[in-house]
């Protein structure tokens, strides 16, 4: 029943696609470019905006992209496969590491010393939850990351969480979006619902459980406080991590059912027992909370921000020059490892 905020699968993209940067080359990166066997001499693969790229920081892009095509069957000895991975390798790198740097540039936003050391201690924070050493760099192996490509990933992301803020809050911003925009969207889009959930399993009596959810709804109804037939009774542990209870549209990821009974329902009503693949579900209706929605505004301008940093990606990843050394025409699923 919980909603998937935007911010969190925003945040998974940058972390499987962000983990090198244009400015963290390693001198020895032309080991992980190999032909016939034998290494090849090379610096750099390209160059962004006059950032060296080495083959070290490309494979961190690549590899993962190379990895999923092989998983869904591609033919990674087709030449037209293997153009389409690097096209997406080097458009990925562009759009989710060197535009970022860039609209931070061009918005005047950057790190503090205080928040570089804060990504730091986070670092060592994360390390130390490993076993051993080897354990935390076999973890860096898997997902074809060092040290320091995963401190650039981690101040990046900082920088990208930055870029996010301020979209949001700058009301300079020709972005920003105002309290009245932002009620006027909630009013007119969203639906505010609590529930108590009887869940209904499969070796379940259904009957059972449908007679337990219509003496809940009784009691409901009859005036016993809402909140605390959930607290006792409900089985969606959703209630209890948001107990201000849920906000959506009618685009949102909900079961169809359970959104179209909610949306059906006067403010203040309570609904029939809703069956769902889940159980029967006890829903009342509440007024949007205008307080709530101001104070958790990234939540309901998801959209509006992203659709705003992508257009700023956008922008900054065509302005972006880039010149290809002879090496990156060496690339291919066998040649970087």
């Amino acid at each position: 029943m919980m909603k998937k905020a935007l911010a969190v699968a925003m945040a998974a993209v940058l972390l499987l696609l962000t983990l090198a940067g244009c400015n963290t080359n390693d001198p020895t990166g032309s080991s992980y470019l190999n032909v016939d066997g034998k290494p090849v001499d090379a610096a750099y693969v390209m160059k962004i905006d006059g950032e060296e790229i080495s083959p070290e920081i490309f494979r961190f892009y690549y590899l993962p992209i190379r990895d999923s095509y092989e998983s869904n069957g591609a033919d990674l000895t087709d030449e037209t496969v293997q153009q389409q991975l690097m096209e997406e390798a080097t458009n990925t790198l562009l759009q989710y590491h060197c535009a970022i740097s860039k609209v931070a540039q061009e918005l005047g936003i950057s790190l503090t010393d205080e928040e570089t050391e804060s990504v730091k201690q986070t670092i060592e924070s994360n390390k130390a939850q490993f076993e051993s050493e080897e354990a935390y760099q076999a973890a860096l192996d898997d997902i074809y990351a060092t040290d320091a490509s995963y401190l650039t990933y981690m101040l990046n992301y900082q920088l990208y969480q930055k870029i996010i803020n301020y979209l949001e809050t700058d009301s300079g911003s020709e972005y920003y979006v105002d309290d009245e925009t932002l009620l006027s969207k909630v009013h007119d889009n969203y639906v505010h619902v609590k529930h108590i959930l009887v869940l209904c399993e499969e070796d379940d009596d259904e009957e059972e459980r449908l007679a337990f959810a219509q003496e809940l709804l009784e009691r409901a109804r009859g005036g016993e406080d809402f909140d605390s037939l959930i607290s006792e009774y409900g089985e969606d542990p959703g209630m209890t991590t948001n107990p201000d209870g849920y906000y959506f549209t009618k685009d949102d990821s909900y079961v169809q059912e359970f959104k179209d009974a909610s949306f059906a329902l006067e403010e203040n009503a309570i609904s029939e027992p809703v069956k769902t693949d889940y159980g029967y579900h006890i829903i009342q209706r509440l007024p949007i909370d205008d307080e709530y929605v101001k104070e958790n505004r990234s939540t309901f301008l998801s959209d509006e921000l992203y659709e705003a940093y992508g257009k700023l990606i956008e922008e900054a990843t065509a302005s972006l020059s880039i010149e290809y050394a002879d090496a990156y025409s060496l690339i291919t699923p066998e040649t970087l490892s």
